[in-house]
């Protein structure tokens, strides 16, 4: 959505939701305590306080909130999208949890010495705590008998806290302070952990670690997910030639904690690590390792940092710090060196801004980044070796498979054509889909993979059709998620299968499926079109390597890095298959039945309806009527002169009935007669909309009638019919016409008017 500039007034958003019962599994922060401080049973959206809690019998309600603040609106939204596009929603989090966190951390974060401090996220304003100092003294008694076992851990273990002790992200708890109120403290066990790759030890703080009912991390609140896909951070940092990754050093203890809340980070420590003293009580100072709410404040003072700061750096440097960060790792592209170079020196300048030391900057080519270049470095889990480019894993087996590179072989003035090819296969083993990139220039065509999905097939037996549709599925998911995540100008994708009987499924106009295809193919034709689904035999689809497996030594040979062959071609060469959806069988299981419904419909006829219906206004209708009631009159007239004369034994009836005839003459149009045919219409209408109160006021008068006309008219003002006015009916054609003339003399009255006005001046 684009932004509008408003300069008169003020542009809110206000977002309609509708509220739901409230499910086993939902949080138990969803709950709304009334007055009384029972729970009820609805889950309710924030309320303010000039509403009102749902009764317990409600069992739906729309509402409507207006949120004047944009980043909490966009918060509120994820919660009611669909699941797969949910990327900063924690499922096991409330709504309304996100949004107090979001409130804590933008009204207590401030910048003092260089670091954000940031509030620890309690979820209740003040809370109290049992003292658990006899758990922290028990754990560090276990941590003392592994010193004796393990003396190269007690070394390790040792200089750990000592640095955090001389780099002031912990503190001992001075002995002149006051003793903190009951409630105000908890003690937080400490262990050393050895990362599997990693020979330095990190020392883990236990926040989980519960006492009487409860523990620290379930008094924080997590907050939103602010840390991007992994996978997207890997595909962006393959877009450009020039690669280049840094970390921040210890990113959790750069955001400070108020003094206010240090005493919840307490823990036990002997002085110096020697273990023969008695150990005293320390605390930490900053947002620490273990905290289940330290990566969302750590990821959102990153952000704040640049959002702070974004006057002064480039769009680049700033949309670094968003979207090329995982966690504390940064794995950034460039075109030139002279970019990596100016974007390193911005990013670190950035950083130091918020506290964050930038380090480990290494890059692709010889760069000087300010420091001695290694030859292999870890990236995201992996080992990146900079010398090769390549991706690599630490396992037992040594062959590993190549990386290539998608666009160091193009002239980067030349205009690059970039397409997404995907191919889908299964089989009754599993099935699963591989993406190509697909490069081309004037004068060379390239593909790069991107990256493979494989999925074993369930346990409950489904037939090879709808594994291939699943497969399809798995393609198109894949697709989205790469238009997502790379920033290339990629101008179509193309989806490929081996499948014939998949392809007329999506082609598919006429024949509706079963629940299981219908969904599937509904998800298809809603990402994709038509014409981006191809046909691949099987022997040149490399997705059949997914589905039926492929031995380690064969994986270099195959085609899952290299891509079909025929990718290398013009598009005119690609293989083409001409399909008729209309070939879809009618017995085919998947496909539903056709059953015929016949509706009948019964329509009483009135020859009066008939008659008003005929006329088409109102004026047309009332000059009609009269001359009908003449005729019913005359009608009425000679029907009693034939009796009459019938009972007088006149032989000369037909004589004496044409003198009558004769004698009545011909009338014209009166406005008593025109009156009278406007009652005539109108009682018409009221006798076929209200006929069982009239049948109830002839055989009783005194009934009492549910209408509440006149309850205004019967003041000494009003004269007249006025006083007592016809109940208009909802019979549609005498209301419509009657409303048409009565608009149209509206009209033509105050048209007359104003020329009337505009001869006098």
């Amino acid at each position: 959505m684009e932004s509008t500039n408003v300069t008169a007034a003020h542009l809110d958003v206000i977002v309609h939701m509708a509220t739901y019962l409230l499910q086993d599994s939902a949080p138990k922060d969803d709950f709304l305590e009334n007055s009384q401080g029972s729970q009820d049973s609805i889950l309710q959206p924030p309320i303010t306080p000039e509403q009102q809690p749902l009764s317990p019998d409600t069992k739906w309600k729309n509402w409507c909130m207006l949120e004047p603040d944009y980043p909490t609106l966009l918060l509120q939204a994820p919660r009611y999208q669909p699941k797969k596009d949910r990327h900063h929603y924690h499922p096991h989090q409330s709504l309304r949890a996100q949004l107090k966190f979001m409130k804590i951390v933008k009204d207590t974060t401030v910048l003092n010495n260089e670091h954000y401090c940031i509030d620890l996220p309690f979820r209740v304003e003040d809370p109290v705590l049992p003292n658990n100092r006899c758990i922290a003294l028990q754990r560090l008694q276990s941590l003392k008998r592994r010193f004796n076992r393990d003396i190269s851990f007690k070394a390790q273990h040792i200089d750990f806290l000592n640095n955090m002790l001389e780099q002031g992200y912990a503190e001992k708890v001075p002995t002149n302070e006051p003793t903190p109120k009951q409630g105000k403290v908890w003690y937080i066990p400490h262990h050393g952990v050895h990362h599997p790759t990693k020979v330095k030890l990190r020392v883990v703080f236990d926040c989980g670690c519960t006492y009487k009912g409860t523990s620290l991390n379930s008094q924080l609140l997590q907050g939103p997910d602010f840390t991007n896909m992994l996978i997207g951070v890997l595909l962006r940092f393959r877009e450009e030639p020039i690669a280049v990754m840094a970390d921040i050093n210890a990113m959790f203890h750069q955001a400070r904690v108020p003094h206010k809340h240090v005493n919840f980070l307490r823990f036990l420590w002997w002085p110096n690590g020697d273990a023969t003293t008695e150990p005293e009580e320390y605390r930490m100072c900053v947002h620490l390792f273990g905290a289940v709410s330290s990566p969302s404040c750590s990821n959102y003072a990153l952000r704040r940092t640049a959002e702070d700061n974004a006057l002064q750096y480039s769009p680049d440097v700033l949309s670094t710090v968003k979207t090329n960060f995982y966690v504390d790792d940064c794995l950034k592209f460039t075109v030139t060196e002279e970019d990596a170079v100016k974007l390193i020196h911005g990013l670190t300048s950035l950083c130091k801004k918020g506290g964050f030391h930038l380090q480990k900057a290494v890059g692709l080519e010889n760069m000087d980044l300010d420091r001695d270049q290694l030859p292999v470095e870890r990236a995201l889990g992996m080992q990146w070796c900079v010398q090769g480019d390549t991706f690599s894993f630490r396992t037992a087996v040594q062959e590993r498979p190549h990386t290539r590179r998608g666009i160091l072989s193009v002239n980067f003035g030349t205009q690059v054509k970039a397409e997404l090819h995907h191919f889908s296969d299964a089989s009754q083993s599993g099935y699963g889909t591989v993406s190509y990139l697909r490069l081309e220039s004037t004068d060379s065509m390239h593909v790069s993979f991107i990256t493979g999905k494989a999925r074993v097939a369930p346990l409950k037996q489904l037939t090879i059709p709808r594994l291939e549709l699943a497969a399809a599925v798995l393609a198109v998911q894949v697709n989205t998620m790469l238009l997502k995540e790379l920033q290339l100008p990629l101008q179509r994708s193309f989806f490929w299968t081996d499948s014939t009987t998949v392809l007329k499924y999506i082609f598919n106009e006429t024949n509706r499926f079963h629940t299981y295809f219908a969904n599937r193919v509904s998800t298809i034709r809603e990402a994709t079109d038509k014409d981006q689904w191809r046909y691949v035999n099987t022997k040149d689809n490399p997705a059949d390597e997914a589905s039926r497996g492929l031995r380690a030594q064969e994986f270099g040979k195959g085609k899952w890095l290299k891509g079909p062959d025929f990718l290398h071609l013009s598009s005119t060469e690609w293989p083409k298959l001409n399909l008729d959806s209309s070939s879809i069988p009618s017995d085919d299981a998947e496909v539903k039945r056709e059953l015929k419904v016949n509706a009948v419909t019964t329509h009483s006829d009135n020859p009066l309806s008939r008659l008003i219906h005929y006329f088409s206004s109102w004026r047309k209708l009332k000059t009609s009527v009269p001359w009908l009631l003449e005729l019913k009159e005359r009608l009425l007239l000679l029907s009693r002169k034939r009796k009459e004369y019938v009972v007088k034994q006149n032989e000369n009836v037909e004589k004496e009935l044409k003198k009558f005839k004769a004698a009545l003459g011909r009338s014209s149009l009166t406005p008593e007669r025109l009156e009278e045919a406007e009652k005539a219409i109108i009682q018409f209408a009221q006798n076929q909309r209200f006929s069982t109160e009239i049948s109830s006021l002839k055989h009783d008068p005194k009934t009492v009638l549910c209408s509440a006309v006149g309850g205004k008219t019967s003041c000494d003002s009003v004269e007249g019919s006025a006083c007592f006015p016809a109940h208009i009916t909802l019979h549609p054609l005498p209301t419509w016409t009657c409303w048409t003339q009565s608009h149209a003399a509206q009209i033509e009255t105050e048209v007359l008017d104003y020329i009337c006005n505009v001869l006098r001046s």
